[in-house]
């Protein structure tokens, strides 16, 4: 019921939270000196507009899967974390209560397995924003460092529960389904891949 039809050619149009607004991550990120962060209301109505045209990228396998990176991953360490795939670009980003809501394009004819799996498994998927932070101040009692002023530079497609917040995740997706674009061999990956990435 999350998935309507998209009208524009190769691009499948995902609507989704990539970070909470006043709450605290759930893990620590890359770069924050073992901090939890949390983005004030007032840096994402100033800075929220900077990750428009930024990419959006994920962890893929080279060969198999990918698209010839130099860098081969295993198969389970698909959508883990945030990779050098570029899958697509932020068309779109505001604040909508405490989230940040973003309209991510994906190019699914470059990646059409990649497009059907995100609409078979988004209930399981999220996001985890990169951005560069030009002005915080932290709460050393609860570990937290709150983002006063930001620049964003992208964002990664992962399994929501390796994302810093956990709790990001698609609401709706515009899609065209391509069964015809693979193999019974790939959707049988797929499908082992769903189920093992959930089940971890």
């Amino acid at each position: 019921s999350n998935v309507t039809l998209s009208k524009e050619k190769n691009l499948m149009i995902i609507n989704g939270c990539i970070a909470k607004i006043g709450e605290p991550s759930t893990g620590a990120p890359c770069g924050s000196g073992g901090y939890n962060v949390c983005f004030t209301q007032e840096s994402v109505d100033a800075c929220g507009k900077s990750f428009v045209g930024m990419p959006v990228n994920c962890v893929l396998p080279a060969g198999i899967w990918g698209d010839g990176a130099d860098e081969c991953y295993a198969p389970e360490e698909v959508l883990s974390g945030h990779g050098n795939t570029i899958i697509g670009f932020v068309r779109k980003c505001k604040a909508q209560g405490d989230n940040i809501m973003a309209e991510i394009v994906m190019w699914k004819d470059k990646y059409p397995w990649l497009a059907e799996l995100t609409v078979n498994a988004m209930d399981s998927l999220g996001f985890s924003v990169e951005m560069y932070p030009t002005k915080v101040h932290n709460d050393d009692k609860n570990n937290i460092q709150y983002i006063d002023e930001f620049e964003g530079v992208g964002c990664a497609m992962l399994w929501s529960n390796v994302a810093a917040f956990s709790q990001t995740f698609i609401d709706k997706i515009a899609a065209m389904r391509s069964d015809n674009n693979m193999d019974e061999k790939m959707k049988n990956e797929i499908a082992e891949q769903v189920k093992a990435s959930v089940a971890e």
